[in-house]
């Protein structure tokens, strides 16, 4: 028995209505856990970049388009404690599948299609960190599931409205994060291969819906073409790499994958892929499902060769991709010869579960020392036992990336009470080595207080400070350890250096998670590094 052959039903039984409130229940629960979450954790590397957008509202910045700065203008009354900063994207989140629960409605699918959908989504690792996380992602999810929806519902009816609301919700998108542009791409690809739906391409009601995003999406191609086009020339150079394909950037683009998802989560995509596809007669939705998902996980698949991405670039594939597994696992699970399934589904929840359980225990406890410091006792008696055997070297703080969530509080007020310490605070500005460091501590910092990198690299603090305006100021380089010693590089534009510098050491439980050099800098020449 072909498990695609399972008929849909959408009657609205009693079991359909329990299976809704189980869906609905789920996604409640979710969504209080991760406010609970957020509430806790402090805020990540690019967490506090985006924060700091939200002071400066502009229609672009250097790396992404506006939308993410919303969040920040939403909730900043309420101050800057991470719960206000993760609320909008938790509830992104929790919107975005209470959406991916009426497509699947849309396209006449049961409701435990739903359901299992929304339980692929939460059994990925990389998922339990993007949902909470304030990112352009969060917009980007909520707006491409909307798109998704609104793109169906126009593929069936005649009218204009649900084309236009098309093109509003693709431009939204954009204005989220330019990953938006895959998406009418992935819509082409649908219309072109489904002969049932080709003659939309001879009709004016898609490029209608084109122009509509467009339009939405103007004020940032006018905020770019004012700067240089730099947020576009920053994300064509940051995915394009050098152009030459290289094997290790493919494994890792591909192990990336993996682990965002878990390893067999991940393989079941392009098996219920295959599934759906060599169904007779096929169905419009289960078509609809693979070109909006494969395409986004095979476009950064191929990028990912000959450049460096991150893991969850491609994760907008999987809200199609997760319904696409759900309806599958729906029929599956229901049919009498689904034993492959099942045991594939098992592992998958085994293997997916365990790295979600893996994320929130590295996340909330310091575990990753406390393993390096006994595998580090064990290479010490090893290495005394074998002389040619050498041991590991101490535990560098470094090692566990998870120490970007702690301690950052701590060191903006200790970078105050240095600050208000120079001969003349009101002309002495704040520097580090990179826009990381300079976020991460200028969301804590007072409003009053100005805080730049002077790296050779651009990024948005090029934009917001102006070196030549501030010429004559001192400044205090904050020297953070994950950079090394950097002082001495800016000194050429600066007129001295106090070489003695003040330290500071933050701790998360007995083991070193920061530490910090202050160095006051005189007389600023008004340079960037170069």
């Amino acid at each position: 028995m072909d498990i695609s052959s399972v008929p849909e039903n959408r009657t609205a039984s009693n079991d359909s209505r329990s299976i809704r409130r189980r869906t609905l229940g789920l996604i409640l629960l979710l969504t209080l856990g991760r406010l609970i979450i957020g509430a806790v954790l402090g805020l990540g590397v690019d967490e506090s970049h985006y924060v700091m957008y939200a002071r400066r509202p502009a229609w672009g910045y250097f790396d992404h388009p506006p939308m993410v700065a919303v969040f920040g203008l939403l909730t900043r009354p309420f101050g800057h404690h991470q719960f206000w900063i993760r609320l909008g994207p938790v509830l992104c989140s929790a919107i975005a599948m209470v959406l991916l629960r009426k497509l699947a409605l849309a396209m006449r699918y049961r409701e435990q299609a739903a359901f299992w959908a929304v339980i692929a989504l939460n059994l990925m690792p990389g998922f339990h960190v993007l949902a909470p996380a304030l990112l352009p992602d969060a917009w980007l999810n909520l707006f491409w599931v909307a798109t998704l929806l609104a793109a169906w519902t126009a593929l069936h009816r005649t009218s204009y409205r649900p084309w236009l609301m098309t093109g509003l919700m693709f431009g939204l998108a954009l204005m989220s994060k330019y990953h938006g542009v895959l998406l009418p791409a992935c819509l082409a690809l649908f219309v072109v291969a489904t002969p049932k739906y080709r003659h939309w391409i001879f009709r004016p009601h898609a490029y209608l819906a084109g122009m509509t995003g467009l339009l939405v999406f103007l004020p940032n191609i006018i905020w770019n073409a004012r700067h240089d086009w730099i947020s576009y020339a920053f994300q064509i150079a940051h995915g394009g790499g050098d152009g030459e394909f290289k094997l290790t950037n493919m494994l890792e683009a591909v192990g990336g994958q993996l682990a965002l998802a878990g390893p067999v989560l991940m393989l079941l995509l392009p098996a219920a892929a295959w599934t759906v596809w060599r169904a007779a007669p096929q169905h419009d939705g289960d078509r609809f499902l693979v070109f909006t998902s494969l395409p986004v996980f095979l476009f950064f698949g191929v990028t990912g060769s000959f450049g460096k991405i991150l893991p969850h670039w491609p994760f907008v594939g999987w809200w199609a991709g997760a319904l696409l597994l759900g309806v599958v696992l729906d029929r599956g699970l229901r049919a009498p010869v689904s034993l492959r399934w099942r045991r594939a589904w098992k592992a998958a929840v085994v293997t997916s579960g365990a790295g979600v359980v893996l994320v929130y225990t590295v996340l909330l406890f310091p575990v990753i020392p406390r393993i390096y410091q006994a595998a580090f006792n064990l290479s010490q008696h090893l290495s005394r036992r074998i002389d040619r055997l050498p041991a590991m070297p101490p535990y560098d703080p470094k090692i566990d990336i998870s120490n970007d969530l702690y301690g950052w509080e701590e060191i903006a007020a200790e970078t105050v009470r240095i600050h208000e310490k120079q001969p003349d605070p009101e002309r002495t500005f704040l520097f580090c080595h990179r826009f990381y460091t300079t976020s991460q501590i200028g969301v804590y910092l007072p409003d009053t207080l100005v805080i730049t990198s002077l790296s050779r690299r651009k990024d948005q603090y090029r934009l917001w400070f102006d070196a030549a305006e501030h010429r004559g100021w001192d400044a205090v380089f904050i020297d953070h350890d994950r950079y090394g010693r950097n002082a001495a590089r800016y000194l050429h534009l600066f007129e001295a250096i106090d070489p003695e510098p003040t330290e500071f050491t933050v701790y998360r439980g007995p083991f070193r998670a920061h530490h910090i050099r202050f160095y006051r800098f005189i007389g600023f020449k008004g340079l960037y590094d170069h």
